[in-house]
């Protein structure tokens, strides 16, 4: 009895001290998301070149597209992969296909079911448009109403990504309208149905009552608006005639989170300079001179002054995301006695002249800063800022005599940055020089299904090895929010930064 009195009078006090604790210090309301209001999201360019037409939406298109459209799954930054349209998902025993369980009761916004022929219609879209990875894809079956079973000529890793991230489309829908049409009016599964789009100015998009995840979307709509010039942006952020801003150029998004709005960031590419190696007549040829490229820059300095406390020295090209990331990882740093000295070795004791070709949009400051640094142990660069058609024929035709500088793409998987850039069939940058046995390596680091950090990092060494190319620094544009405001965007949580969760989004006020 005794005992009993004791836990009896010990529970009562775990009560009382409860209950002040929840007087004291109640839960907050905004721990909860609320319902309601217009979510208004600045970006700084339209659309490309389709928001409603699955094998022609860009990456770059995703974030508007995906309001109204989803996809089987979501490929989070860490690979963890979420059901969406799929509820599972099985490999075959010898990789020859792959088999996916569609979820059950869900309908498009033209009231058209979601099904295996559904998907069938979209994924055979996307295998006639020859969307990257679909040359995997040898036969699209229905297997029954809710299953689809796609065969595969070759197994790589990165094939439940590039067919789990299609954006699936109403057949209805494209029927009624065209593919024309269908471009710039999406009809799909997702949370919001579309309402209007003007390119250059905004795209709009309503909650859809009928949408599978009961409870959601939060908010009512949300409006996609145009603002090129950044300083306009950043005076409608302030104003509050935006919620968030997308992708801010470095400036804005530093003088943003300084006056107290909350920034997201993450590295999602490395900025790099590309060696015409495989001529041999190129200084770059020399492997020392390639190094002394690494010695004669001080990254660190650089990024101090130029990349607004966002952008952060690189010496490998994988992100501290990346499996295959290594973490001690020293590099060349610094040191332009050793550079000078390498360069003395390969004969070029007076250093010589080169040129730089730069991706187009790179900033002109940073590679005049570059350019500076080369300049200090004799290597004198002209810098080149070509259009698109000029760099992207020298990018794949070939260049002599030069540097290339251009900004890697790093995906989450770290297979598919090496068979972009790496292997010798990537037709990436066709005079820079690959290592001996790298393509070996890229083809086991891709064959396998779970991801072997082990041999990705021993292709990062040999490509840091053999200085293919210099890594310069790592690259990414902040996403800017009103403070306390935004919440559950999902921005920069995917595998692709273009990725977000507009069914999670709400606003607390």
């Amino acid at each position: 009895m005794k005992k009993s009195k004791k836990i009896f009078i010990f529970t009562l006090v775990l009560l009382g001290v409860s209950s002040f604790l929840l007087w004291a210090y109640p839960l907050s309301a905004e721990s909860a998301p609320k319902s309601g209001g217009t979510f208004k999201l600045i970006r700084y360019t339209g659309a490309g070149r389709s928001i409603g037409w699955g094998p022609s939406i860009a990456r770059t298109d995703r974030t508007d597209a995906e309001c109204a459209l989803e996809s089987f799954l979501r490929l989070y930054l860490d690979l963890r992969m979420e059901p969406m349209l799929a509820t599972s998902w099985k490999i075959a025993q010898d990789r020859s296909s792959v088999t996916f369980n569609l979820r059950k009761g869900v309908k498009f916004h033209d009231g058209t079911d979601w099904n295996a022929e559904a998907a069938k219609f979209n994924l055979e879209a996307c295998k006639e448009a020859k969307i990257p990875g679909s040359n995997r894809w040898t036969a699209i079956k229905v297997i029954d109403n809710y299953s689809i079973q796609v065969d595969l000529n070759e197994w790589q890793n990165t094939v439940l990504e590039d067919i789990g991230t299609v954006l699936m489309v109403s057949p209805t829908a494209y029927k009624t309208m065209g593919k024309d049409k269908m471009n710039w009016h999406p009809v799909g599964t997702g949370p919001f149905k579309f309402v209007s789009v003007d390119r250059d100015v905004s795209t709009i998009y309503e909650r859809f009552e009928d949408y599978w995840q009961k409870g959601k979307p939060y908010v009512d709509r949300v409006e996609l608006l145009v603002i090129t010039d950044p300083v306009t942006q950043a005076a409608a952020m302030e104003a509050g005639e935006g919620d968030a801003l997308y992708s801010p150029n470095l400036k804005v998004g530093a003088d943003l989170k300084a006056k107290g709005f909350e920034s997201i960031y993450r590295h999602d590419g490395s900025f790099n300079l590309m060696p015409d190696s495989a001529n041999p007549d190129s200084p770059y040829a020399d492997k020392r001179v390639r190094e002394a490229l690494e010695y004669a820059l001080d990254r660190p300095a650089i990024m101090k002054a130029l990349g607004q406390g966002f952008w952060q020295p690189a010496y490998q090209f994988p992100c501290d995301y990346n499996k295959g990331y290594i973490s001690d990882f020293k590099g060349r740093e610094y040191n332009p006695a050793k550079a000078k000295s390498l360069l003395k070795e390969a004969g070029y004791a007076n250093g010589f002249k080169t040129t730089i070709m730069i991706f187009p949009g790179t900033s002109r400051e940073i590679m005049a800063a570059v350019q500076g640094y080369y300049a200090q142990v004799g290597i004198q660069a002209e810098l080149e800022f070509p259009d698109m058609g000029k760099y992207g024929q020298a990018r794949r035709g070939g260049w002599k005599n030069g540097l290339m500088a251009a900004p890697w793409s790093i995906y989450a998987n770290l297979g598919r940055t090496l068979t972009t850039y790496a292997a010798t069939s990537s037709g990436d940058y066709v005079n820079m020089k690959r290592p001996a046995g790298i393509d070996k390596l890229v083809d086991e680091i891709i064959g396998t299904i779970e991801i072997d950090q082990s041999k990705i990092e021993q292709a990062v060494r040999l490509w840091s090895e053999e200085a293919t190319a210099i890594p310069l620094w790592y690259i990414g544009a902040p996403r800017s929010l009103r403070p306390g405001v935004v919440h559950d965007t999902g921005f920069l949580d995917f595998a692709s930064n273009y990725d977000w969760a507009p069914e999670s989004v709400w606003l607390s006020k």
